[in-house]
């Protein structure tokens, strides 16, 4: 090997696909939302933002049914998600994952 061929390489100290893996068994079971409590309680802690989001489909003359679900399950997804990534981070930081 030449040595202008050779490189150095880092040694890779990401430990974001195991806090994604992690986050996407947790979404699977403990943290998914479609389970009832789960979106329930996505839905009763949304931001203000999201709050107004769903009252300016609430309000339309003809609501959007399809438009109102996508919203109301993209809230308790991103809830959810939420705590599912400080649960794998936690994880990590307790060596679980290793």
């Amino acid at each position: 090997m030449f040595t202008k061929e050779r490189y150095y390489e880092p040694e890779d100290n990401d430990d974001s696909d195991r806090i994604d893996e992690r986050v996407s068994e947790l979404m699977k079971d403990e943290y998914n939302p479609t389970q009832y409590s789960n979106f329930v309680e996505g839905i009763s802690e949304a931001s203000e933002k999201d709050r107004e989001a769903v009252e300016l489909i609430l309000q339309q003359s003809e609501i959007d049914y399809e438009a109102l679900g996508r919203k109301l399950f993209c809230m308790a997804y991103d809830y959810m998600e939420g705590y599912a990534n400080s649960h794998a981070e936690a994880n990590l930081s307790s060596g679980y994952l290793d």
